[in-house]
C-alpha cells in the first residue's frame, strides 16, 4: 500500500463512516478498485478506525461524560430508600445504577457491547476472510439496504434512553456485532433496529455512537500487536 493509497482509502473512511453506508464495505471495495494488496486485511480498517473514535469522542462527549461523572461521583454512593408504609431501607446497586442517566447508559452500553466482543474475539480468522470477498460486500449491502429501507414503517413512540429497556440494549448490541460483516453498515443497523424497537430518531443514533466506542477501542486493542508488527 503506497502512502497516495491509503489517503484515498483514508477519505473513503471518512466521507463513509457517519453514514448508515457502511465504511468497511467500501474500504473493501477501495482497496479492490486500486489493486491495494495487504496480508492483513482488518489491521488497516482498525487503524483508521481510530479517526472515528476521536472524532465521535469530541461530537457526542456529553453522553460520555454522563457516564464518567456517574462512576466517578454517584456510583458508590448509598442513597436511602423509602417504603410504601414509609420505613427507610438501601436502594440496590443495580437499581441505583439503573435509576441514574449515566448509570443506564453505562449498563446499556455493557450489555450491548458483549454480543460484538464474543464475535470478535472467538471469530477472529472468519472476519478475516470476510474482508477478501467483494460478493461477501455486495450481498452485505443489499442487506444494509433493505434493513434501512425497513425503517420506513417503523412508529415513532418518543422512547428516550430513561425508556429503553436492557433488552432493547441487547438487540442493538447484537445488531452491531452482526455490522462486523463488511458491506453492513454498524451505524445504519444500530440506529434502525433502535428505531424498530421503538426508540426515538436522536437516541437511536446517540446511543448507536457512543456504543461504537468500546468496540472500536477494542478492535485496537485486539489488533495493537498486529499494528506494531506491521512498523
Amino acid at each position: 500500500m503506497t502512502p497516495f493509497q491509503a489517503l484515498i482509502l483514508g477519505m473513503v473512511q471518512g466521507l463513509t463512516e457517519f453514514l448508515p453506508v457502511s465504511s468497511s464495505g467500501h474500504l473493501v471495495l477501495g482497496k479492490k478498485l486500486l489493486k491495494v494488496q495487504t496480508e492483513m486485511p482488518v489491521t488497516f480498517e482498525v487503524v483508521v478506525h481510530m479517526g472515528t473514535l476521536l472524532a465521535t469522542l469530541i461530537v457526542f462527549w456529553k453522553p460520555v461524560w454522563e457516564i464518567f461523572a456517574f462512576v466517578f461521583r454517584d456510583a458508590w454512593r448509598s442513597d436511602p430508600a423509602v417504603g410504601e408504609n414509609g420505613e427507610k431501607g438501601e436502594i440496590g446497586l443495580f437499581s441505583r445504577w439503573w435509576n441514574h442517566l449515566g448509570g443506564r447508559l453505562l449498563i446499556l452500553v455493557l450489555i450491548g457491547t458483549i454480543p460484538a466482543g464474543i464475535v470478535g474475539v472467538f471469530f477472529e480468522d472468519q472476519i478475516e476472510a470476510m474482508f477478501s470477498s467483494t460478493l461477501l460486500v455486495g450481498i452485505a449491502l443489499c442487506v444494509t439496504g433493505l434493513l434501512l429501507f425497513a425503517t420506513q414503517w417503523t412508529e415513532a413512540r418518543g422512547e428516550g434512553i430513561t425508556d429503553v429497556s436492557a433488552g432493547k440494549g441487547l438487540l442493538v448490541g447484537i445488531a452491531q456485532a452482526l455490522a462486523i460483516t463488511p458491506g453492513i453498515s454498524r451505524s445504519g443497523s444500530t440506529i434502525a433496529t433502535g428505531l424498530l424497537c421503538g426508540i426515538d430518531r436522536e437516541t437511536a443514533a446517540r446511543f448507536s455512537f457512543v456504543l461504537s466506542m468500546p468496540a472500536i477501542a477494542g478492535a485496537v486493542l485486539l489488533k495493537a500487536r498486529d499494528i506494531l508488527d506491521a512498523g
